[in-house]
């Protein structure tokens, strides 16, 4: 998180540098002018995300909210005109709002809504569910295989209000994951993908080239298609898209969830109901 004062003062050194010198350097620093914004009222402090992808402005009775390298804010949040500092606490995802005069303060809980790519990827459950689970899975996570029956059970109490939906997030670290992430979406080509994905989990510390094959045959699927599917570069394609999606929107390692676009800090049973019924609540009530 940056400092509010010293960000406030680095602006100002950089504004009096004459437009057109973007970068500057001094023995042992460098700097360059990523962005000037001009505020429609005087700021009276800000405060960066921990990602760096959002900047908070305190003026008086509103946060004005800029995504980085936007010249307009994005939103306006009404506050109350006493307050005169802000600061982000990432723990807990809030701004923090206080007052010197008053000698008070609020917390304002932040939800970012990400654009998780869920079109034309296998899902569970009903497909117009007014709440959508993407899940960030790789085939050798241990995490991931424990997490799959308490997903069941969200389906099972919610069979037509929440649909599932499974992004591929194989992770370097773990040499089987690429092939067994191939393996589920040829298996997705001949109708089998839930089963091959159960099968890949079932047997995480097992996965080679042959085990793979051999789930395959054991679910009946047309073994000179699966074969020919998993060489398919636009199976690897896909993947990648997946890949990419999660490194725009910070996923970090997996299983990471997200429900409606909101990140689900704690990706349990638990954790995730609370999000999820959260979401019916919304919904219901527009």
């Amino acid at each position: 998180m940056i400092k509010t004062r010293g960000f406030w003062a680095l602006v100002l050194v950089w504004s009096l540098v004459p437009f057109g010198s973007p970068s500057w350097a001094a023995q042992g620093l460098e700097w360059t002018l990523l962005q000037q914004v001009k505020l429609p009222a005087e700021p009276l402090d800000v405060t960066v995300s921990q990602d760096g992808k959002w900047f908070f402005v305190l003026t008086q009775g509103q946060v004005l909210v800029f995504q980085a390298g936007a010249a307009e804010p994005m939103t306006r949040m009404e506050v109350g005109k006493e307050f005169d500092r802000l600061t982000h606490s990432a723990a807990h995802e809030a701004l923090v709002l206080s007052s010197r005069s008053t000698k008070s303060m609020e917390v304002i809980r932040l939800e970012f809504i990400e654009e998780v790519a869920t079109e034309g990827l296998p899902f569970k459950g009903s497909e117009k569910a007014p709440v959508t689970i993407a899940v960030f899975d790789d085939y050798q996570c241990p995490y991931c295989a424990r997490l799959e029956p308490q997903l069941k059970q969200i389906l099972e109490r919610y069979p037509q209000q929440v649909k599932l939906v499974i992004k591929q997030f194989p992770l370097k670290m773990h040499p089987q994951a690429m092939p067994a992430a191939k393996a589920a979406l040829a298996a997705h080509r001949q109708g089998k993908f839930w089963d091959m994905h159960e099968k890949l989990f079932q047997k995480q510390n097992e996965l080679n080239e042959i085990k793979i094959k051999e789930l395959a045959q054991s679910l009946g699927l047309d073994m000179g298609r699966f074969e020919k599917d998993m060489k398919d570069p636009e199976i690897e394609r896909m993947i990648n898209q997946d890949l990419q999606n999660g490194f725009r929107i910070q996923v970090q390692g997996t299983p990471t969830v997200f429900v409606n676009g909101k990140l689900v800090r704690r990706a349990d049973l638990r954790g995730i109901l609370e999000v999820v019924e959260s979401e019916l609540k919304r919904k219901k009530a527009l």
